[in-house]
C-alpha cells in the first residue's frame, strides 16, 4: 500500500492525492513546501506553468493550489498521465490543465508558450539537457520567468553539478534534496 500523499501548500493544502506510479520519482512534500514558500516562485503565479517530465504531477498541482491559472503537464508514461488526470478530477482542477502523453521534445508545437514557471524533473537515467535546451530556445520561459530543474547530485558515483548555463538561461540558485538537487535558472 502506498503512503498517503497530500497537497503540501496553498488553497488545497491537506487534500489527498493518488500516489505515483512505478518508474516515477515524485517530488517530496518537503521539496514542494520549500519551492512554494519561496516569494520569487509565488510572485510568478498566477502565471501559466509547464510541468515537464511530470510523473504524478505533484509540482503542477501544487502550482494550481498556489494560484497558477493554468498548468500544462507533459509526461510520456500513460499510467502516470492517468494518475495526473485522476488527481486533477478529484481536486476539481480539470478545467485549469492539459495533460500531454508524449515526450517533451514531441510536444513543443502544441504548447502555449511562454510560461511563468517551468518545472523539469526528468528521470535520473535520462540526459535531458538537449530536450530542455530545445524547449528553452523555443521560448518556453517568459522573460521574467524561471526554470526549476531537478537532477541527480551524483551520477556513476561522481559528483554531478548542474551546468552554469542551460541554453539562454543562467543558474541563479541550487538547493539539495536527498540524492538530488533543484537548480533555478533565469534570463
Amino acid at each position: 500500500m502506498s503512503p498517503t500523499v497530500r497537497v503540501a501548500t496553498g488553497d488545497l493544502a491537506g487534500r489527498r492525492l493518488t500516489g505515483a506510479v512505478r518508474g516515477t520519482r515524485p517530488a517530496t512534500a518537503r521539496m514542494r513546501d520549500s519551492i512554494f514558500n519561496r516569494p520569487q516562485i509565488l510572485d510568478l503565479l498566477p502565471g501559466p506553468v509547464l510541468d515537464c517530465y511530470a510523473g504524478a504531477g505533484f509540482l503542477g498541482i501544487e502550482a494550481l493550489s498556489n494560484g497558477a491559472t493554468w498548468v500544462d503537464f507533459v509526461e510520456r508514461n500513460p499510467a502516470a498521465c492517468d494518475v495526473i488526470r485522476k488527481n486533477l478530477s478529484a481536486l476539481g482542477l480539470e478545467a485549469s490543465a492539459r495533460v500531454f502523453t508524449r515526450p517533451v521534445e514531441a510536444v513543443l508545437p502544441a504548447l502555449d508558450m511562454p510560461y511563468a514557471l517551468v518545472f523539469a524533473d526528468p528521470p535520473y537515467d535520462l540526459d535531458a539537457t538537449a530536450p530542455l535546451i530545445a524547449l528553452l530556445e523555443a521560448g518556453a520561459v517568459a522573460n521574467d520567468g524561471l526554470l526549476l530543474w531537478r537532477y541527480p547530485v551524483k551520477r556513476h558515483g561522481l559528483e554531478h553539478p548542474s551546468p552554469d548555463r542551460l541554453g539562454p538561461l543562467a543558474r541563479s540558485e541550487e538547493r539539495r534534496y536527498g540524492d538530488g538537487a533543484l537548480a533555478t535558472y533565469r534570463y
